[in-house]
């Protein structure tokens, strides 16, 4: 669809003679590079719609400007070279469009030739009528061109996200639940507020964790995670002496919350790794007043949601407050490499199910096949270094769900009235005031318009950076110099 807005312009130069000569290529062609892609070659259908799509592109670019049009034809002979380029450009799109059938083929069958002859029926008929119409269809200006394939991408992801399969159609099924369930949680927020000098200015930054911790109801409360400090640690356990510290050891000592435990409600502890080569083995120094089941893995995962996990689980007996050492191999196979150049993260984590009796764990060791120690700070001689937690699907302990309820927690109503005058000075000047014709004006206004957008379902800034960079753009949008509208 983006190359007929480009191409119909320019084919209305084409005569008679050169739209046969492009038929016949087209015809005799087309067959011989579809047989021959779908035949040959594993991916021979993909490589050949890019490969036509691309080289068309690059014709219509050697092609150059359409000449200048009177009445829909051209008002003088389009220059030595133009017409042939244009006429392969044209048998090129035909094949185009037969090669994406057959993608439609080779990916869904049967099933997905009809949907596909229709989408390209419709490009084809666009194609013809649009070139032989007695006037140009559409402007040949390239500002206008793209505004169309801007407006053509937000419709083909429009289709794709309510058309492309259940997830979406799942997501707004439950809509009223989530409604309900977030305004019950906005509420429980707000009600934390103890008094009205912290309705005012808040419970301070970053409190609102310990405060929802030490306020849950016994079957709700969170998982926790700290480090203890190095003198309260039996100096005598197996573990030893850290190398690579200064000497000191902490311990970090991990308890899983009360709420419902699953797959995605455990909270880690974790840290990004190198991919270990084949299966690796984790070994632990822990103890624990009572049994536990406990849970380590090496998945590919970036922040949250593990893709491909290499896991090891064990119910690891009480050890009566003394040290023990366990080695858990990991079982799995082997993680996929990275994606055309693109990195796919690797993260290992740790974690347990129990609610009743914390774990201490003073060392952690991971070696892959090749005898390669992948932990780094395993002993928490650094403290907290290269570690943190996550929660993949237990999210309301840590943010309020919506910027507003969070701002308001966190420094009351000044704070929140502050940063909403702030935000609303910015799109005034942005929108409406003397910014408005900046060429920053757009980008800023949508950066901030999506940000609130996201954040009436979801706090965001309890994450420093987030917030750090959302008020940077507010203070620029804010403060940003006037331009006059140029006149062309």
């Amino acid at each position: 669809a983006a190359l007929l807005l480009v191409l119909v312009p320019r084919l209305r130069v084409l005569r008679r003679g050169e739209w046969a000569a492009a038929a016949a290529l087209a015809l005799a062609g087309g067959p011989v590079l579809i047989v021959g892609a779908s035949q040959l070659l594993a991916k021979g259908p993909y490589l050949l719609h890019a490969g036509l799509v691309l080289g068309t592109a690059a014709l219509v670019l050697l092609a150059g400007r359409p000449s200048a049009l009177r009445g829909g034809r051209a008002t003088a002979p389009p220059a030595r070279g133009t017409s042939a380029l244009l006429a392969l450009a044209a048998a090129g799109y035909a094949v185009a469009l037969a090669s994406t059938v057959l993608v439609a083929w080779h990916w869904g069958g049967g099933p997905a030739l009809a949907p596909a002859l229709q989408a390209v029926g419709g490009l084809a008929l666009a194609l013809v009528v649009g070139a032989a119409w007695p006037r140009p269809p559409w402007p040949a200006d390239a500002r206008w061109q793209g505004g169309m394939l801007v407006g053509m991408v937000v419709a083909a992801g429009l289709v794709g996200v309510f058309g492309g399969g259940a997830y979406m159609a799942e997501r707004l099924a439950t809509v009223s639940g989530d409604e309900q369930g977030r305004w019950q949680h906005w509420r429980s927020v707000l009600s934390r507020l103890p008094d009205a000098q912290a309705r005012w200015l808040g419970q301070g930054l970053g409190r609102f964790v310990e405060a929802y911790a030490i306020s849950a109801d016994p079957g709700t409360r969170p998982g926790d995670l700290r480090w203890i400090d190095p003198d309260s640690v039996d100096p005598g356990h197996p573990g030893g002496a850290h190398s690579g510290g200064t000497g000191q050891r902490s311990v970090a000592r991990l308890i899983a919350g009360t709420h419902v435990q699953g797959w995605g409600e455990l909270l880690r502890l974790s840290q990004r790794i190198d991919r270990p080569a084949g299966l690796p083995v984790v070994r632990l120094t822990l103890r624990n007043a009572d049994a536990t089941e406990l849970w380590t893995e090496v998945c590919l995962k970036h922040l949250l949601y593990s893709d491909i996990c290499q896991t090891a689980h064990r119910k690891v007996p009480a050890s009566a407050g003394a040290w023990q050492t366990i080695t858990l191999p990991l079982g799995g196979g082997a993680l996929p490499g990275d994606v055309w150049g693109l990195p796919r993260f690797t993260v290992f984590s740790l974690a347990t199910e129990s609610s009743a009796h914390p774990i201490e764990v003073s060392e952690i060791v991971l070696t892959d096949a090749q005898g390669r120690q992948l932990i780094h700070n395993g002993g928490f001689a650094q403290g907290g270094a290269r570690w943190f937690f996550s929660s993949d699907r237990n999210h309301l302990p840590w943010h309020a769900k919506n910027v507003a309820v969070h701002l308001l927690f966190e420094q009351g109503w000044v704070g929140l009235a502050a940063f909403l005058a702030l935000t609303v000075l910015a799109l005034g000047r942005l929108l409406l005031g003397r910014a408005r014709c900046h060429p920053l004006a757009p980008v800023l206004a949508g950066a901030l318009l999506g940000t609130w957008t996201v954040g009436m379902v979801d706090s965001l800034l309890d994450m420093p950076r987030l917030a750090t960079l959302l008020l940077l753009l507010t203070m620029v949008a804010a403060t940003l110099p006037s331009a006059r509208r140029q006149r062309g």
